[in-house]
């Protein structure tokens, strides 16, 4: 049971770094240009 829940965290664990980069990114993006677009991959045509 705790060697399943250990391995359970590991598996958690790039989904939250993932959460975080993502949220940077959107701030910087909306702070830089106004808008969300560019780091949602609007403005890629």
């Amino acid at each position: 049971w705790y060697t399943h829940i250990r391995s359970q965290r590991l598996v958690d664990g790039p989904d939250e770094v993932h959460k975080w980069i993502t949220g940077k990114n959107v701030i910087r993006a909306f702070k830089k240009d106004g808008t969300t677009a560019g780091a949602a991959g609007g403005d890629l045509l």
